[in-house]
């Protein structure tokens, strides 16, 4: 799925009231232009979601990434990356009844979820209900390359398993 403007990414909302969501391809919000806007993408789940990966990307806001599964889990293969080139980076919140599980396909030291902007990057928060949150095969990466690095949050009932995370 992919939604991109010169000026503005669109920004995607899947919402399934009482089954699962899953996408075995990528799912993308960019802008084209020098000052251009990510839009956001938020998908909310009754059950789970499986995904391959999510960006949103502009040179002057990467949108926010919004997963939420109310009574299922998350399983994301690649990553979840909100960039912006000239300032800041969008958040990114994943919520799951049951299991969260990022970057399972991350290889030779790749990314789970990467929250990078000159200016500042967005939040990224991870929170698994009444399950775990295994990240141990990709690294959590916030990075603001001229300011601000924002925070990193996680929060689970059961174990959190970690590769690498970087602020």
């Amino acid at each position: 799925m992919l939604s991109g403007g010169a000026s503005r990414g669109g920004h995607i909302l899947i919402d399934s009231d009482q089954g699962d969501i899953t996408f075995a391809a990528p799912v993308r919000s960019f802008a084209q232009d020098a000052d251009g806007r990510g839009g956001n993408v938020t998908l909310l789940a009754e059950g789970n979601i499986e995904l391959l990966e999510v960006e949103s990307s502009g040179d002057e806001r990467g949108g926010d990434i919004r997963l939420t599964s109310e009574a299922g889990q998350i399983d994301v293969t690649g990553i979840l990356n909100s960039i912006s080139e000239d300032g800041t980076a969008g958040d990114v919140v994943v919520r799951a009844a049951g299991d969260v599980v990022l970057g399972r396909g991350a290889v030779g030291g790749g990314y789970a979820i990467r929250s990078e902007g000159e200016l500042e990057g967005g939040d990224i928060t991870i929170v698994s209900d009444n399950g775990r949150i295994d990240a141990s095969q990709g690294a959590l990466v916030n990075i603001a390359r001229a300011v601000v690095a924002a925070d990193i949050e996680l929060v689970a009932i059961g174990d959190i398993v970690l590769g690498e995370s970087y602020r």
